[in-house]
């Protein structure tokens, strides 16, 4: 199962990457990353979405630690379940 559809989008430190394969790749530029997850707040939305704020840390390949926030939309996708429809990062920096 995927986490992404060909019509999601990230939007990644003001860099916007549309559909499963970008954003995939993007992702993966990056090698081993850790998360903490500080906070996490949930809300529905409309067709029985979710949207999710979430703060907390990331290290990327046993770096220092990085604050981050991430909001993202996971929409309902037919057999697959929920997929993440939109997605915006940024590093707290």
């Amino acid at each position: 199962m995927s986490l992404f559809s060909d019509q999601s989008m990230l939007t990644f430190e003001g860099e916007q990457f549309m559909g499963q394969q970008a954003i995939y790749g993007k992702l993966s530029s990056f090698g081993q990353v850790e998360h903490k997850v500080n906070t996490l707040d949930c809300q529905p939305t409309s067709n029985d979405g979710i949207v999710a704020f979430v703060s907390g840390e990331l290290a990327i390949e046993g770096g220092q630690p990085m604050m981050f926030t991430e909001v993202f939309h996971l929409q309902k996708g037919g057999a697959q379940g929920y997929f993440i429809l939109n997605d915006i990062f940024r590093l707290n920096l």
